[in-house]
């Protein structure tokens, strides 16, 4: 796995790279995309700079095209970054030249003798507490790419291999139809990522500000969605595999579920009234496997679990019958 990070330098950020059990170093870098298949080359190279690996451009001067950090946020659908940290924060939905991408993490595909192909996996903005992943993200793009033009001429660019700044201003109108939300693609990083290097440190506890757009959730409801559920089934468990935290982890799980939006809220083109029974109740695992499949669907998931016989306690399930 590599690992490209921003740090600061003169207050525009230059970027370094971590690297594990991989040649990279004098080769070029060759973007593979997600889901696509397609390869895009670029004129990024993998060099030492005073002993110390960073990421330098053969043209560096050259703006009809992408650096590494702004060619993988082009292909994922996501405004153009920033190279330098003025706003010391990060707010959704992301929005062009307002943010730093601090990390991204890569697969090393193929090692040739004058390049390496590596296949962009998740993507870190700066103070935010999660990644994004790569892959969903494109996933939904192709997914809604018959209904909104401008993703789907983000898409024909990639399958093209473009790698130029039209390829940013791309990205930026598919963004405008289909803007990132904390809720969709976010992943934690991957348990090797400590193996990219053996001295690897990041810093933490920094104070920040967050903005948010009108669409965060409503606590308000969706404490009272927890409430009448609760009221309604005696317990608090999840619709899709019957766990009751309370029961699995005694006094520390005691009334902790999550609400799961059933039409999720990337998905609103507009403000929308939100009741009780537009929220499900799940638990954390199966609320992550609910946005990864289609429509976001309980069912579908509870469906999985029956095929498999794996759900946690069946018997809270027959709950929801009467």
């Amino acid at each position: 796995m590599l690992d490209i990070r921003w740090r600061p330098s003169g207050g525009r950020g230059e970027y370094e790279y971590r690297v594990s059990s991989h040649a990279v170093l004098g080769k070029h870098a060759i973007v593979q995309v997600p889901v696509l298949g397609v390869t895009i080359a670029t004129d990024v190279r993998f060099d030492h700079v005073d002993g110390k690996p960073r990421l330098r451009r053969d043209n560096q001067n050259d703006r009809s095209t992408l650096n590494l950090p702004p060619l993988v946020t082009s292909v994922a659908g996501l405004p153009q970054p920033r190279r330098e940290d003025k706003s010391h924060g990060v707010a959704y939905p992301l929005s062009k030249r307002s943010y730093v991408v601090d990390s991204i993490l890569f697969d090393v595909i193929k090692e040739g003798p004058t390049s390496v192909t590596l296949e962009p996996k998740l993507i870190k903005p700066r103070h935010a507490a999660d990644y994004i992943d790569v892959e969903d993200r494109i996933r939904l793009m192709v997914s809604q790419e018959s209904a909104r033009p401008a993703i789907k001429a983000l898409l024909d660019a990639i399958r093209g291999s473009a790698n130029t700044a039209t390829l940013a201003k791309l990205a930026d109108d598919a963004h405008s139809t289909s803007p990132y939300s904390p809720d969709l693609g976010v992943a934690a990083p991957p348990t090797d990522t400590d193996d990219i290097i053996a001295d690897y440190t990041g810093t933490e506890g920094a104070v920040s500000i967050r903005e948010h757009r009108y669409r965060e959730r409503n606590q308000k409801v969706v404490k009272a969605a927890k409430r009448i559920f609760k009221k309604r089934h005696g317990k608090l468990f999840c619709q899709c595999c019957g766990i009751d935290f309370a029961v699995v982890y005694p006094q520390v799980g005691d009334d902790f579920i999550e609400a799961h939006h059933k039409v999720p809220l990337h998905r609103l083109d507009e403000q929308k009234e939100t009741r009780a029974s537009d929220l499900a109740m799940l638990c954390s695992n199966c609320h992550r496997m609910v946005h990864k499949v289609a429509d976001c669907s309980v069912e579908a998931i509870r469906k999985l679990l029956a095929d498999n016989e794996t759900f946690i306690d069946r018997s809270n399930l027959d709950l929801l019958a009467d």
